[in-house]
């Protein structure tokens, strides 16, 4: 079940600069899945593309799909679908949060960002006190959205110098995701620096090349994330020099 609304992992991971407790800067990337949660029934994703095809409403998939690119355009397209099937949003008010939440992430509004991930994460919480269900075909996509909105709250944490509610919530969306994930490591191994905890820094950048060395290898500030570490003579492997 794909969500229609964005496709922040489509094609390359996107980036934005933050500025950490060190001079350096280390690139943070946006990346959310766009599954959603559902158990059994007909996923709201499949319920949304179905309503909007219907009603011809591919543009706004499309503008929403492209928040990275036109934030602006993505807030006027979410804007119209939940005007034009409030009863989606009244049913399934945490995916129009997530949806909203990575739309204030690249419009820069960090707090509105958090505001919004926070919210549906208390939703499903309140909705779900025992966790992720368990079982059943849409068990998969359930604990990637959950993980999704974790991994999203943490990130823009790091944006509002919360590092330990950041690294807390990347702990708990690396624990839900169904499989391992090299983008959410890198990023724990970001939010550890930034709370100086350096030898899991470097534990968490060699777990991500574990999982993907070809993946870790290309991010973007790998340098500045191993010349950090290298000051403390740590030198997890996708920071070894090339033979």
């Amino acid at each position: 079940m794909k969500a229609i609304m964005i496709m922040m992992l489509a094609a390359a991971p996107a980036f934005a600069a933050i500025e950490p407790r060190e001079k350096e800067e280390l690139a943070v990337p946006m990346e959310l899945d766009t599954s959603t949660f559902e158990n059994d029934v007909e996923g709201v994703s499949d319920k949304l593309r179905r309503l909007l095809w219907e009603s011809k409403k591919e543009k706004n998939i499309r503008q929403v799909n492209e928040a990275g690119k036109d934030p602006a355009a993505a807030q006027v397209a979410l804007d119209s679908l939940a005007k034009d099937h409030p009863e989606v949003k009244e049913r399934e008010p945490h995916v129009f949060d997530y949806f909203q939440g990575a739309i204030s992430f690249w419009q820069r509004d960090f707090a509105g960002s958090y505001r919004s991930f926070d919210s549906a994460i208390r939703l499903l919480n309140q909705k779900y006190p025992d966790g992720v269900p368990q079982g059943g075909v849409h068990a998969k996509k359930n604990a990637s959205f959950f993980s999704n909105l974790y991994m999203g709250r943490g990130t823009v944490s790091m944006f509002l110098g919360r590092d330990a509610e950041a690294l807390k919530d990347m702990n708990v969306a690396i624990h839900y995701s169904p499989k391992p994930r090299p983008d959410m490591q890198v990023n724990r191994s970001r939010a550890l620096i930034r709370l100086k905890k350096y030898q899991e820094a470097s534990e968490a950048l060699d777990h991500a090349f574990g999982i993907s060395a070809e993946w870790t290898a290309a991010v973007s500030d790998r340098p500045e994330i191993c010349r950090i570490l290298a000051k403390r003579s740590l030198q997890p492997r996708v920071c070894a020099p090339a033979k």
